[in-house]
């Protein structure tokens, strides 16, 4: 049986586990007018040092993307931590613009055009 001291141990490791486990995100808006929301979860490996994550949207967005959110999920997280690093999932939201990008050579502008996220 375990003693009170060990117990207190081991719940206060796991608690710092989990307050030090962080979430990250990266969001980018161009204020365009924008469709449905469409998601996709892409693999990296050893803690996103290796792999890339690249979502092709030409299929689905004919004038570019107009937002996108790239996130870990709390699933992500876990699996991530399941694994100790070596398999880590990150989750792509993106939505596509609406009406083509304004012309000209802007930086928005290049950053809305179809392509790879």
């Amino acid at each position: 049986m375990r003693s009170a001291k060990t117990s207190r141990f081991h719940l206060a490791a796991t608690l710092a586990l989990v307050a030090t486990a962080g979430c990250y995100h990266s969001t980018f808006h161009s204020r365009a007018p924008s469709g449905p929301m469409h998601r996709h979860v892409g693999a990296t490996w050893l803690g996103g040092a290796v792999g890339s994550h690249k979502v092709d949207t030409r299929g689905l967005c004919p004038f570019g993307v107009a937002d996108v959110h790239i996130y870990q999920r709390v699933t992500d997280g876990l699996l991530a931590g399941l694994t100790l690093g070596i398999y880590t999932p990150t989750t792509v939201d993106f939505r596509c613009r609406l009406t083509p990008p304004a012309t000209g050579n802007s930086q928005l502008s290049q950053l809305s055009q179809p392509g790879a996220l």
